[in-house]
């Protein structure tokens, strides 16, 4: 198997959330209690960029 890692892309951000929003409603290791939407996520993309 071959890995390839590379930066996000704003592309990436819908994803990105989708495993966000999973963590939050099925395990302990996100502490945000609200899924989160996808504005609020690109907002956090941006920043963190």
């Amino acid at each position: 198997m071959n890995v390839t890692i590379r930066k996000a892309t704003t592309s990436d951000v819908p994803e990105i959330l989708n495993i966000v929003n999973y963590s939050i409603l099925h395990t302990t290791s996100n502490y945000n209690y609200e899924i989160q939407s996808l504005e609020a996520q690109l907002k956090w993309f941006k920043i963190k960029q």
